[in-house]
């Protein structure tokens, strides 16, 4: 691959990290001499090559996992006395947190967290019924005042007809108007036509 203005960046940095191959190298030095207003030195880097120091750490078994050291920050007796609480613990569980209990201070770690645990107090509002509140949809609102209306108009409908009809007479201001006569039905006939 040609070294150019757009890429020469990237073997720049192979430069640096000493992966760059002899071909490589040697054509990357001609192009920073073909190319002075990049400002490249090549020797400059050499100074910067990081070697890593050795580091010995003597108490290993320290970082090392302890079956009572935390976890998260929870030590294994508060994580167990938690699940107990929570009636979350296994049956090996519950072993292991009765082992942990032939230890003293572990069961004064255990009866401070049992104590952390809340009951509600039995509180009881005796106008408890005045506190739900009653909703009524719009639908049902306008069923409900749809069938008072409606009443309203036959008991109005009603009451006018008794008004109005007396002995099978439609009066007005004391005045008939229609006369309601029986018709027998032997009168009524019925015509075909042809």
């Amino acid at each position: 691959m040609k070294i150019n203005t757009q890429n020469y960046e990237a073997f720049l940095l192979d430069f640096i990290e000493g992966n760059l191959p002899l071909a490589d190298e040697i054509e990357l030095r001609k192009f920073v001499r073909l190319h002075p207003n990049l400002q490249i030195d090549l020797e400059g880097f050499n100074d910067f090559k990081l070697v890593p120091e050795r580091i010995y750490f003597n108490n290993k078994n320290l970082i090392k996992e302890n079956s009572e050291k935390a976890i998260n920050g929870i030590s294994k007796i508060e994580r167990l006395s938690i699940a107990f609480l929570e009636n979350e613990i296994m049956p090996e569980e519950l072993n292991e947190l009765n082992q942990l209990f032939e230890n003293n201070k572990y069961k004064k770690v255990f009866n401070d967290i049992q104590k952390t645990k809340l009951t509600p107090s039995k509180i009881i509002y005796k106008n408890k019924s005045a506190l739900k509140q009653k909703i009524q949809t719009e639908v049902f609102k306008f069923k409900i005042s749809f069938l008072y209306r409606a009443a309203a108009l036959v008991l109005l409908l009603l009451s006018l007809t008794f008004w109005f009809y007396k002995d099978n007479k439609l009066i007005i201001n004391n005045v008939s108007l229609l006369d309601i006569k029986k018709i027998p039905l032997r009168e009524i006939s019925v015509y075909e036509e042809d």
